[in-house]
């Protein structure tokens, strides 16, 4: 498959020459493509994700801070690593797991599904972000796009339920296995919402009240 890059001219060194050549959260780079990127990705992930395949760098930050032309405003980019899954798991569908997600992403009329982990989360410098070439044959539908955006943004809004709640859940932890691993329930349950009551710790001999909310996509 042949692969269709842009590349950044110096007359495209500003924002609306940025917005030109396609920049905006959610476009794929790819590493192996952008050497130069090794150079501002942490030694840690870059030892993790060596040997996955395909590997693409997405920023996330919203568009007009990834385009601004003032880097000492706007020094920062954060972006997630993405590979192509080995296998397709329902327990990472729909930012349902904390630490990993699978989407699928558009390859032409194609699809496959790529995975990202807590790990490939991070900070790179712009600057050297925006001499990239972008990869225009991989693109994410706007609603995995957003999809993926709740899933980054959970990790700092997710709320920690007390000690004793996950206590007394770790009990009948095979139980929820069970569910969790049930085809049925990975396929059609995109999310599940729990509230406890009342949302703090509780002696032994006080009992919770929960609400629970199964989410499913409409489609």
């Amino acid at each position: 498959m042949s692969v269709t890059h842009e590349c950044l001219t110096s007359e495209s060194h500003n924002r609306e020459g940025w917005i030109k050549s396609g920049w905006s959260r959610g476009v794929f780079i790819s590493l192996n493509d952008n050497a130069h990127l090794k150079d501002i990705i942490p030694a840690e992930i870059l030892s993790y994700v060596e040997k996955k395949e395909s590997i693409y760098l997405v920023p996330v930050t919203y568009d007009c801070a990834l385009v601004d032309e003032d880097f000492s405003r706007e020094p920062w980019a954060q972006i997630i690593l993405l590979w192509k899954a080995d296998n397709e798991n329902g327990n990472f569908k729909f930012g349902k797991n904390p630490r990993v997600i699978q989407i699928p992403v558009n390859i032409g009329s194609n699809i496959e599904h790529y995975e990202a982990q807590a790990i490939g989360i991070c900070h790179v410098k712009r600057d050297t972000l925006l001499r990239s070439n972008i990869d225009k044959t991989r693109t994410l539908s706007p609603k995995f796009l957003k999809i993926v955006l709740g899933w980054c943004a959970a990790r700092i809004t997710r709320s920690v339920f007390p000690d004793s709640w996950n206590n007394r859940l770790s009990k009948s932890k095979k139980i929820f296995e069970k569910i969790w691993n049930d085809d049925t329930f990975n396929s059609l349950i995109s999310g599940v919402y729990i509230n406890a009551i009342p949302f703090n710790e509780q002696a032994d001999d006080k009992f919770y009240d929960a609400n629970v909310i199964l989410c499913f996509d409409t489609e």
